[in-house]
């Protein structure tokens, strides 16, 4: 490790992707006004165009609904509609909590190890920086490879069949099923405005996702990263609980790790609950649209929506039960001291620390789902009732 690692270098792939739609997370000190406002003005040209196109999917579905369009073509506007709907909730909920967020974000960087590089290195500050990357880089992979196919499948089909094929009556298709009130078909000028806006609200739904996500991953991987530290300090440092002074800070900075931890859940709570609700609902549909048959592209197509969502589901509970472990290790690192020979003081303190460590740090997505690997069994198997429930009316 050739230099210090900050705060921010965790947050970088968030803020990164959140920059594209004009979205900030959390207010930075010292942000300039100007900045501020063009961040603005980007936010909310990404957010009404966003909702727009939600709204003409709507309407898509409803006139499905009245017979104007195939049913698996609803399927899929529904599953298009859960997936955008997910996108503009979660943005709501980092709108709504971006003063909690900034608070959060204050005092995650306060105890952040940034004295030196030894410190950190003692630390492994960028082991867990490189497997927060790691996780980063590859979901924000596949978003985006998921993206650029939904986007310019259609123009690219469009194209090969009136270029190569020579075939002038192609049909003209948009990315996604949508309402429009006039005629955009016949290669009409505004065939390409809503195709470059259909796109633009597919990159506006994929950022204001996952990288809500991404900021998630990165606030648990810190945490555990403290919690690892003060397991090692219990293990290797047990000699130095003879000093009160070390003892008192020790207890302290534990409590204050435990604090931070109970407040993710309520920031993040409430969009991770409807996050695998409609997760649920979302993968019930692709997994019937892949049931009865499609074409290749359209397979194509279901098969990378579906990989995304289940990736999406499995990390976050793949980060949740991370937490949970690691808040765990604390209480056992503890018992296995040699706490018979301390001081009388030291080994009150230690019981309380023992004591709140056996109550492990849990992901909540709100009060009602405890987050572990053990959830994504439960969201597969409500997601495959629905599919079943799905299939058996289809068939009927």
């Amino acid at each position: 490790m050739s230099k210090l690692i900050s705060f921010e270098d965790f947050l970088s792939y968030a803020n990164a992707l959140n920059a594209t739609i004009g979205l900030v997370a959390y207010e930075k000190p010292n942000t300039k006004p100007l900045k501020k406002l063009i961040f603005d003005m980007i936010f909310w040209l990404n957010f009404v165009n966003l909702n727009l196109v939600l709204l003409g999917e709507f309407i898509f579905v409803i006139e499905s609904v009245n017979g104007h369009h195939e049913f698996l073509e609803m399927i899929m506007a529904l599953s298009y509609i859960g997936f955008v709907a997910l996108g503009s909730f979660k943005t709501c909920i980092i709108m709504q909590k971006k003063s909690h967020l900034t608070t959060y974000a204050r005092d995650m960087n306060q105890i952040f190890p940034n004295a030196s590089i030894a410190v950190q290195r003692e630390l492994n500050v960028q082991k867990y920086l490189k497997y927060s990357k790691f996780f980063s880089i590859m979901f924000s992979t596949m978003c985006l490879a998921m993206l650029v196919f939904f986007n310019f499948e259609a123009i690219a089909e469009w194209l090969i069949a009136t270029e190569l094929r020579g075939d002038v009556n192609a049909a003209q298709h948009l990315p996604y099923f949508m309402y429009a009130p006039w005629d955009w078909s016949g290669n009409h000028w505004s065939y390409y405005l809503l195709y470059g806006i259909q796109c633009w609200a597919g990159h506006t739904s994929v950022v204001a996702q996952f990288s809500s996500d991404l900021l998630l991953y990165a606030f648990i991987g810190q945490l555990i990263m403290h919690f690892e530290a003060i397991t090692k300090d219990v293990i290797f440092y047990w000699s130095e609980f003879r000093a009160l002074d070390f003892f008192y800070n020790f207890s302290k900075f534990l409590f204050l790790s435990y604090r931070l931890s109970e407040r993710i859940n309520d920031l993040f709570g409430l969009s991770l609950f409807v996050n695998f609700a409609t997760s649920a609902v979302v993968m019930c549909f692709l997994g019937f649209q892949m049931s009865i048959g499609a074409s290749f592209v359209n397979l194509m197509k279901l098969v990378l929506f579906l990989i995304l969502m289940l990736t999406q589901g499995f990390l976050i509970c793949h980060f949740g039960q991370l937490l949970t472990d690691a808040s765990l290790s604390i209480a056992d690192a503890a018992f296995n001291q040699n706490w018979i020979d301390s001081d009388v003081c030291c080994q009150k303190m230690l019981i309380l620390i023992t004591e709140r460590a056996q109550k492990p740090v849990i992901l909540k997505a709100t009060t009602l789902v405890p987050v572990s690997r053990a959830t994504m069994t439960q969201l597969l198997q409500i997601s495959y009732k629905f599919f079943a429930l799905l299939r058996t009316m289809y068939v009927q």
